[in-house]
């Protein structure tokens, strides 16, 4: 029932996963769509489960730590009391990152607390042994792996969604031999790389499949991520 992070009410007369079905990208936005149905045998009723499976990291950050200030969107923490409400798995805990789209997860290994916060929140040293994670599958995460984040206004990427030819556009006029686009699967895996050359680089999308990827652009030493999605 809750392996893997889900909160499943089953009951043995569903014959739960009797029957799998792959589905694959439905949503378009890299996750896995997989049918699980089941039944108590012939001509009886049964239930279909479609579930979404989505490859993430969740980044520790060095040391004890854990992220403070911001909004609370979920914990089973009660510092006034110092109680777990109900301790969670690691895996569970993710989870819920996902359920709220949180940008920051602070787990405790040794209580099970688990404490999902906003982008708004700031790391801060833990004296009760929690672990700061940063969740890469968050709906505004910067991937800025080559210096801080560029500014969004100086650059467009279009058409977005797009069946054929992608646009990556620039104000930018001069170009240095680090400057690049990269373009990666949603799980972070590089499909391309090409350098910036002019205001206008076009990425011919046409073979890839369809669903969401990430265009990582440099430019002087930093990088901005930008969703993309392939129809």
């Amino acid at each position: 029932n809750t392996d893997g992070g889900f909160g499943l009410d089953l009951n043995a007369e569903e014959r739960f996963s009797r029957s799998i079905s792959f589905v694959g990208d439905l949503r378009g936005d890299g996750t896995i769509a997989v049918n699980y149905g089941g039944g108590a045998g012939a001509g009886s009723a049964g239930i279909l489960y479609l579930l979404f499976f989505k490859p993430c990291d969740f980044n520790q950050e060095s040391g004890f730590n854990h992220w403070s200030g911001g909004n609370t969107l979920y914990s089973n923490w009660t510092h006034s009391t110092q109680t777990v409400s109900d301790s969670l798995t690691f895996e569970q805990c993710t989870f819920k990152a996902f359920e709220t789209d949180a940008a920051y997860v602070t787990y405790n290994f040794n209580d099970g607390r688990c404490i999902c916060k906003d982008p708004n929140a700031v790391l801060t040293v833990s004296t009760e042994l929690s672990t700061a994670y940063t969740n890469q599958c968050h709906s505004g995460v910067v991937l800025s792996t080559e210096g801080t984040a560029l500014n969004n206004e100086h650059i467009l990427v279009y058409p977005n969604p797009t069946n054929s030819t992608l646009v990556v556009r620039t104000e930018q006029t001069k170009f240095t031999q680090g400057d690049k686009i990269e373009l990666l699967s949603i799980s972070g895996r590089k499909l391309y790389s090409s350098p910036i050359y002019s205001t206008d680089t076009p990425i011919d999308m046409l073979h890839y499949p369809q669903g969401a990827y990430l265009i990582v652009i440099t430019l002087d030493g930093k990088s901005k991520a930008f969703k993309i999605l392939k129809q």
